[in-house]
This record gives C-alpha cells, sequence and structure tokens, in this order.
C-alpha cells in the first residue's frame, strides 16, 4: 500500500505544471547565470523543479563575473546571448558575488567603450558592473525570458581566504542591485532569517552548505513560480 501511495504521489506532481507567480506564463525551463555561488546550488535547484516538469540548465562560469573578458568581448553576455539564441529559457536567474576580473590568474581586465581599462577595486570597476548586470537583463527579456537577479547576505569572517577586500566587494556588488530594473531573490534575507542560519552557510563565507542550497532552492521555487492542475 505504501509502494502504491508514493506512485500516486509522485504521479500526481509530475502532472501538475508551474507558472510564473508575476506573469501566468507556463514555466518550462530556467537557466542559470552566474558564478560558483549559484553553480553549486544547481543540484538543489534541479531536484526542487524537476518533479514539476521543469528543466534548469548550468551556463554559471565560476570565479568569474559580468566584466570577464575573453577575445576582447563580455563572456557572460556573450554567452547568454548565444545560449537564448537556441534555448528558449522562460526565467533566467544571475548571480554575482564579487569577482572583478575573474578568471585564472593574469586573466585581462575589461576596456570600457571609451577605451579605458578598468582597474580592479575602482569606483569604474563599480561603474561598468552596473553596466554589465543591466546589459545582462536586457538580452533576457529581448530573447522573452524573466530575469531574475540574486542577492547575498555579507560574507562571514572565513572569506578573508578570498582577500582583504572580499567583503567590501561583496557588499558593494549587492548595493549595485538596488540599480537594477529587475525582480531580487534576497537569498541573504531569507538565510539569515533562519534559526540554523550558521549551518546553511559554508565556512567559506560566501558558498552555502548543502542544506543551504537545498532551501535556496525551496525558497526560489516559492518566490518565483506557483504550482498548477493540468488545464487550470
Amino acid at each position: 500500500m505504501t509502494g502504491l501511495l508514493l506512485v500516486a504521489l509522485l504521479a500526481a506532481t509530475t502532472a501538475c505544471q508551474v507558472v510564473e507567480k508575476s506573469t501566468d506564463r507556463p514555466v518550462t525551463k530556467v537557466l542559470l547565470v552566474g558564478d560558483s555561488v549559484i553553480g553549486f546550488a544547481h543540484p538543489a535547484l534541479v531536484q526542487q523543479f524537476s518533479p514539476y516538469g521543469v528543466e534548469v540548465v548550468n551556463a554559471t562560469v565560476p570565479g568569474t563575473g559580468p566584466l570577464y573578458t575573453t577575445d576582447g568581448h563580455k563572456l557572460w553576455a556573450t554567452q547568454l546571448e548565444e545560449t537564448l539564441q537556441t534555448y528558449d529559457a522562460d526565467i533566467v536567474l544571475f548571480e554575482s558575488c564579487c569577482h572583478y576580473p575573474g578568471g585564472p590568474a593574469g586573466s585581462p581586465l575589461y576596456v570600457n567603450d571609451q577605451g579605458v581599462t578598468v582597474q580592479p577595486g575602482t569606483e569604474l570597476m563599480y561603474t561598468e558592473i552596473a553596466k554589465a548586470n543591466t546589459e545582462l537583463v536586457n538580452i533576457a527579456r529581448a530573447h522573452g525570458a524573466s530575469p531574475y537577479w540574486i542577492k547575498l547576505p555579507p560574507t562571514t569572517a572565513g572569506s578573508i581566504i578570498y582577500g582583504p577586500d572580499i567583503a567590501e566587494r561583496v557588499d558593494r556588488f549587492n548595493l549595485l542591485l538596488d540599480q537594477l530594473d529587475a525582480p531580487i531573490l534576497d537569498w541573504g534575507a531569507a538565510v539569515l532569517a533562519q534559526p540554523n542560519a550558521t549551518s546553511l552557510r559554508h565556512p567559506d563565507g560566501i558558498h552555502y552548505t548543502d542544506a543551504g542550497n537545498a532551501f535556496l532552492a525551496r525558497w526560489t521555487f516559492t518566490q518565483t513560480v506557483r504550482v498548477v492542475a493540468p488545464g487550470t
């Protein structure tokens, strides 16, 4: 009896569908764009969304950010444009913790439209990152996808392993989102509101534990979509 009940419950879940809360559009494809923070959450997001027939594709590039440059082009923007030419995403989840220039040691610095090389840690860096964030959101919208940008919590002491300025960078990257014309998914506030917040955060002060990623996958699901029965 227990086995039959489980099969029935799984069948009922599979038969259900999800629609985006803000638009009521059906959601069958979700694309992840970002660094390792959301990249590490990919398995948990798949586990949360896939029972409802939603595919979650990981297009993240760990250790990089929106200004990471290859062959003279911003990789995230170029890759997103190319991906959305053939992958009809309904939702794009963006996340960027703190990286510039990112990538392997010696990676090129970004040169802006005025021909100025953007130096790390400068106000120009933050200005150009804000522009790059907007460009990514606009690319998603141009292809009919709904963009959401993830906001992270302040770092913890363990983040010092990533450099002395990592805490300031995360805070400043978060502040840039106040200027962004896109819905913000505040992972930081969601996690810090939990009584077990410490167990949800990785000791490195940036990433999340398996339990944290599972919690954030469930939370992201409830913030972005709702479940509907077939035919409704």
